[in-house]
Order: structure tokens, then sequence, then C-alpha cells
């Protein structure tokens, strides 16, 4: 493997395993010609989606009630208003609090397609998500054949379930328990 530095070094090292916690499309730009025609069929195939994130302060997205605001807000139509077509998204609201004083309250919208910039936006920028269809399950079927070939271990949530962030911590322990053997495993439940 060899691994360029910030000032333009490359430094060649030897692995025994290289677990890439990264997009398989990162996977393949990182492992580029060194990918078999398998590999490079199979993590080319899984795709992404590229959807914006506001983060801004205005409240009028969040709960009147200030008291019921939640880490996780979903904007839901109001009675009497149409309900959301099947390829409709709802609006999600991250609060979180600012980091300076702890209580500002400092919101992202995720409303995929739809986001877009409010008159106190602070921030726009895109997120990048696994897209999770009949496809990816067959895929990550797929992924199972490679998985540890000459040392390589691929791990993220793009790789398992949901895509959540759960999702990720089991597929690094999974990559961790195939490179310790079965005697060393951590136990997933």
């Amino acid at each position: 493997l060899t691994i360029e530095g910030p000032s333009g070094q490359s430094k060649r090292k030897a692995f025994g395993h290289s677990v890439l916690a990264i997009a398989p499309k990162y996977a393949l730009e990182v492992l580029g010609d060194c990918l078999r025609e398998d590999e490079r069929h199979i993590l080319s195939q899984f795709e992404t989606t590229y959807d914006p994130v506001v983060v801004h302060a205005d409240n009028a997205w969040m709960p009147d009630d200030q008291a019921s605001w939640k880490l996780f807000n979903v904007l839901v139509p109001a009675k009497g208003e149409p309900a959301p077509k099947p390829d409709d998204t709802l609006p999600m609201i991250i609060n979180l609090p600012c980091n300076r004083d702890g209580t500002t309250p400092v919101l992202a919208t995720y409303d995929y397609a739809h986001a877009r910039a409010k008159s106190d936006t602070v921030d726009v920028f895109p997120f990048e998500h696994g897209v999770v269809t009949p496809r990816t399950q067959v895929l990550r079927k797929e992924l199972k054949t490679i998985q540890g070939r000459d040392g390589i271990h691929y791990c993220g949530s793009w790789s398992r379930g949901l895509t959540l962030h759960e999702d990720a911590y089991v597929t690094g322990f999974e990559a961790a328990n195939r490179i310790m053997g079965e005697k060393r495993q951590y136990r997933i439940l």
C-alpha cells in the first residue's frame, strides 16, 4: 500500500490487513488498479444519494412548545393538509445546542431534495448517504464473498441494515472478528 502524505510525499507500507471504513466509491479510488474485476463490479454498483442539509436558526421549523423539541424532529403535514406522496420526503430537523454557549439551538434540516436555504441560513452542505434497495441487499451478499480477500475488509453503514450508525459499528466489529479469528472474537448480539 502506498500512502501519500499532506506534503505530497509517498511512503510504501505493508499491512497484514486493511479495514476500509469508507463508502464503496472511495474504496474504488483507494484500491484503484489493485482491485480484481469481481471486487470492482460489486463495489461500483452501490448507490448513493447527495442531498442538501441546511444549517439554520429558524425556529418556525420546530414545534411551538419548546419543551417538546427533541434531538430529531420530523415535520408531518398539519391536520387538513394533504398527506405526502409516496416519493415525498418529510423534513427532519436535528436540534443541537451551540458549542459556544451550550444553549442556543443550532438546527440542521434534512429535507433531501426539498431543502432550501432560508434567510437565517448558516450553511448548506451536501449529505452523502447509501441508498437501500432490493439490489443493495443482493450486493451485500456478494460483498461477503470478497471480505478479507488479500487482507482487505470493508465496513460502514452502507454494507448492512438500514445504513444507521449502529450498522457501521457492527460492520467494524465484524471486520475485527475476521482479522482476529475465532478464538478472539467480539460477541455481536
